[in-house]
């Protein structure tokens, strides 16, 4: 089974070269999963070409690494997600909360308020 894992931003007008990357790169992914970082604007690669670049894949994992509930995690995620299932019925998506819904997201921010 070939999948993949899309690290999806927002973008910025002005990155900070190779920041993301290098906290990508020491994520520890299953062996076989490849890894993509996608960005919804001002900066490439897009979405859109990271999901061709899965096109053959069995199975596709997008983590919405936003902090807040805005319109592109709220609209445009659901919006592209809804896109792709009806594109590439053969390829599971799974789109994953964004960042700031995840427990573990809360648990850190917390304990790092407690060093204050």
């Amino acid at each position: 089974m070939k999948k993949s894992c899309i690290f999806l931003l927002h973008g910025s007008r002005k990155p900070k070269i190779g920041e993301i990357e290098e906290i990508i790169k020491s994520v520890d992914l299953e062996e076989g999963v490849s890894s993509h970082i996608a960005y919804l604007e001002l900066q490439q690669p897009f979405f859109s070409d990271v999901l061709n670049q899965c096109k053959e894949d069995d199975e596709v994992h997008i983590l919405p690494l936003f902090v807040l509930e805005g319109r592109h995690v709220r609209e445009d995620i659901p919006e592209i997600s809804e896109k792709l299932r009806k594109d590439a019925p053969h390829i599971k998506f799974v789109v994953h909360p964004h960042i700031g819904q995840w427990q573990l997201f809360k648990d850190m921010l917390n304990k790092k308020i407690l060093e204050l």
